[in-house]
């Protein structure tokens, strides 16, 4: 939101060393026993002004309900106690003093422009957006009006609206500056990514040595998927600006993205260097550890990230993997149950857990959680897979079989789906359709053929595995 603006209306005689000294003056007075008794109407109202255009909003308070004392019918005085009262954080109050001032001059637009942002202070945007339009329908070229009401638009996410405004404020001397940027955030908000990177492009060629410009910049790239270019722009809003710790932190992110996992490493180190404290950074941090192996270093990120958001199931989760790949089991199921209980529809949680179950030597409590994956992600392949090879390995042969068909349909290209199904049919006895799905496994993967000798040789005769191969060919001769 625009700060309240009044420096074009102090009167030019305004001497700043003198007003200060007025202002150190009837301090002075006021502890001695009252302003009003000592103060001329006419200083009143110039320490009162005077403060509003120093920001001493409490000075201001003060000036302005004396002032009132000697006028009370005075519009600029009520709107100044408003303005005063606003800045102070007190802008429900200042309502009732805006409303003086209206009633005094009821078409006086700045100070019903004033109240439409202070009535967003309140939350009250539907009468804020109200008074805007209100200023318009009188004055339809007033700039103040317009880009208060643009603002406003684009919190309550009226981005169409908000953008038109913005590009009609465009060439106004005042505004200009801020409604290209603003007009970029709005392309931004509104997913419209090649309109807000080009926007963003004119506000740096505008402004080359802002670095918020460029930060914007950076995270538009990332949206578009633009990484290269990302980390540039990240770049050099970081030149300007050194300690910008969420630079470091985006720029670290788009490097992860790239595959260039020790400069995000670095991207991330620096972050927490220049103050950022977010579990997400943490969280980031780890995966980016955990891509390049450090197994350790991964945990002791994840931990920090949940140390700091105890509801994070994506790091608890990632935790669990890192110590599901040391093979401490235990640590990863106690993971994973946390997880759960935060988010019980994760597929990829139940998942994880049934594979830590099997692997931990529980085959059968696995199950359920397979089953419980395969309910919230019914075409995950991998995970039907892994379902099936467990229910083989338990003896459940006919289940084993459909879960085997089940990744046939889902994956028809992936020859383990063919395999483990031909494993299937060899057990129930059925060596035509095992040659039949054994040829379409060497018809995808030539080299299976040394492997099926080895592995179906543990659990065939020699007798059988002869039959099953004249079989192959025979079928491969039709």
């Amino acid at each position: 939101m625009s700060d309240f603006n009044f420096d074009d209306d102090l009167p030019e005689e305004f001497d700043s060393r003198e007003m200060e000294e007025n202002l150190r003056r009837y301090r002075k007075m006021k502890r001695e026993g009252g302003i009003e008794r000592n103060a001329s109407p006419e200083m009143l109202e110039a320490l009162a002004q005077y403060c509003i255009e120093k920001q001493k909003f409490a000075d201001a308070l003060e000036f302005s309900e004396a002032l009132l004392e000697f006028t009370p019918y005075s519009s600029d005085a009520w709107m100044w106690k408003a303005i005063a009262l606003v800045q102070l954080g007190r802008a429900e109050e200042s309502i009732v003093s805006f409303d003086k001032s209206l009633s005094i001059s009821p078409q006086d637009i700045q100070v019903m422009v004033a109240k439409a942002m202070a009535l967003e202070q309140c939350k009250r945007t539907d009468e804020a957006l109200e008074l805007y339009n209100s200023v318009l329908e009188m004055y339809p070229s007033n700039e103040d009006a317009m880009f208060g009401k643009a603002l406003l638009c684009e919190k309550m996410e009226h981005y169409k609206e908000a953008i038109s405004l913005f590009k009609y404020l465009l060439h106004s001397e005042h505004f200009g500056e801020d409604a290209l940027s603003e007009l970029a955030f709005c392309y931004d908000a509104s997913g419209n990514y090649e309109k807000a990177l080009e926007v963003y492009q004119r506000c740096a060629d505008a402004t080359p040595f802002d670095e918020t410009i460029w930060f914007n910049r950076g995270v538009v790239l990332c949206h578009l998927e633009q990484y290269y270019q990302a980390v540039e722009s990240f770049e050099y809003a970081i030149a300007l600006k050194e300690k910008f710790a969420v630079a470091w932190f985006n720029m670290a992110n788009a490097n992860a993205s790239l595959g260039r996992f020790q400069e995000a490493i670095n991207g991330y180190e620096a972050a927490i260097k220049y103050g950022l404290r977010e579990p997400l950074l943490w969280h980031n941090l780890g995966s980016a550890y955990e891509e390049l192996g450090n197994i350790e270093e991964a945990i002791g990120s994840f931990s920090i990230a949940i140390e700091m958001d105890k509801n994070s199931y994506e790091s608890l989760f990632s935790r669990g993997a890192c110590y599901d790949s040391l093979g401490n089991y235990n640590s990863a199921l106690l993971d994973y149950n946390a997880a759960l209980i935060l988010k019980k529809d994760n597929a990829d949680l139940w998942y994880a857990k049934g594979d830590a179950l099997y692997n931990s030597g529980l085959p059968n409590e696995s199950l359920p959680c397979y089953r419980t994956a395969l309910a919230l992600a019914p075409k995950d392949a991998e995970c039907w897979h892994d379902y099936g090879l467990t229910l083989l390995e338990l003896g459940i042969i006919d289940e084993a079989g459909e879960a085997f068909t089940r990744v046939i349909e889902i994956m028809p290209e992936w020859y383990i789906g063919y395999y483990s199904l031909a494993k299937v049919m060899v057990l129930l006895e059925k060596t035509d359709l095992a040659a039949k799905l054994l040829i379409e496994v060497f018809s995808r993967n030539p080299q299976m053929q040394t492997e099926f000798h080895v592995e179906f040789g543990k659990f065939m005769t020699l007798k059988q595995l002869r039959v099953l191969l004249e079989r192959i060919v025979k079928l491969k001769g039709k």
